[in-house]
């Protein structure tokens, strides 16, 4: 037997109506996947973008103070800076500002296209 024959055959062997309530229960079910999907990117999103803003300020100051001596003194809760220092950290703030606001433009202009 074909295998086109063999579809028709189950399908025409199939009962033509489907049970009471088959429809709004399959569609309740298509929600709530839907949904449940949805809730799990953005925390996925969140949380990368969380874990990528941790990374990106520590390897900034990772190299910062490796290879390029940038030596940031710390006292709680002051912060003491050297005159030298101070211009390299107010750069470093301004990029890492420019990257935030960059991923906070990209994951409007996605959720705008996924609503298209």
């Amino acid at each position: 037997m074909q295998p086109d024959k063999a579809l028709k055959k189950v399908l025409m062997s199939q009962p033509e109506s489907l049970p009471y309530g088959f429809e709004s229960r399959m569609m309740a079910q298509i929600s709530m996947a839907v949904a449940k999907k949805k809730r799990r990117n953005a925390w996925l999103t969140i949380s990368l973008l969380s874990a990528v803003s941790v990374l990106l300020a520590g390897g900034g100051y990772f190299l910062l103070d490796k290879f390029f001596e940038f030596k940031l003194k710390l006292s709680w809760p002051t912060l003491s800076l050297s005159p030298e220092s101070s211009n390299m950290l107010t750069f470093c703030l301004f990029i890492a500002g420019l990257v935030l606001i960059l991923l906070m433009a990209d994951l409007w202009l996605r959720k705008i296209k996924e609503q298209e």
